[in-house]
């Protein structure tokens, strides 16, 4: 199986890789895919503006994936958010999605997601900005709720290692055509109640399903059923 990731490209410190990645594509001819690794990142970011919290214990890197009638965002998005998963199932970790783009332990975040769309030429480019809590120990106050492998399995993981078996399962999962009933049985409040906020409102709900475009099917307290997408709920980890 040809492989979307033989070309990665290491650097021992970034701003932000995502970053570096679109003005790359932006100032140069490039028709092809990558991955940019940052053993440091210094201004990572995450969903809506958010910053992304590393050091040179977390993996960190970005990866470019041209979208094309067979291969969209969402699915890129199923694809690494169900790679995260086995990788950390096959360390002995069991994980969840909290929808759309955070991977959580116990109750807190472990990796994240940021998904962005850039158009180069006439291709259109996924520009996916990873971020896996590695060998960390210690998280800044303000970031609490979250979890490393180290601080599960007691033990440093060798980052490339992990890189790499990420890559390899990613590649994989693209490759699939059905992602959405395994990806939606690895969410977060799928046939559970958790709460979460829905637009402005704190309430508890469960998923029923994840639609082909992304969006949730969820049901309420009251059993009312309702179409959600990413922008209308967030869910809270208690």
């Amino acid at each position: 199986m040809p492989s979307k990731f033989s070309k990665i490209i290491y650097f021992n410190t970034l701003e932000s890789s995502s970053d570096y990645l679109i003005n790359l594509y932006k100032r140069h001819p490039i028709k092809t895919e990558l991955v940019i690794v940052a053993n440091n990142q210094t201004k990572g970011r995450g969903r809506i503006g958010k910053s992304w919290f590393s050091d040179q214990s977390s993996l960190t890197f970005s990866c470019s994936i041209s979208i094309n009638n067979l291969l969209d965002s969402w699915h890129i998005n199923m694809a690494v958010s169900l790679a995260l998963i086995k990788l950390l199932e096959n360390h002995g970790i069991h994980a969840l999605i909290k929808y759309p783009n955070d991977i959580i332990v116990n109750n807190k975040k472990i990796a994240g997601i940021l998904n962005e769309i850039i158009n180069v030429d006439s291709t259109r480019y996924c520009i996916l900005g990873i971020g896996l809590n590695v060998n960390n120990e210690l998280f800044p106050q303000n970031i609490s709720r979250s979890i490393s492998m180290k601080n599960l399995l007691f033990k440093k993981s060798s980052k490339i290692k992990i890189l790499n078996m990420l890559l390899s399962y990613f590649n994989s999962f693209l490759q699939e055509i059905l992602l959405n009933r395994f990806y939606v049985s690895n969410l977060y409040g799928f046939k559970n109640h958790v709460l979460c906020v829905y637009k402005g409102v704190k309430q508890h709900i469960k998923i029923l399903s994840v639609t082909k475009q992304g969006f949730l099917t969820i049901e309420t307290i009251d059993k009312e059923v309702l179409t959600v997408n990413s922008v209308d709920v967030k869910f809270l980890l208690n």
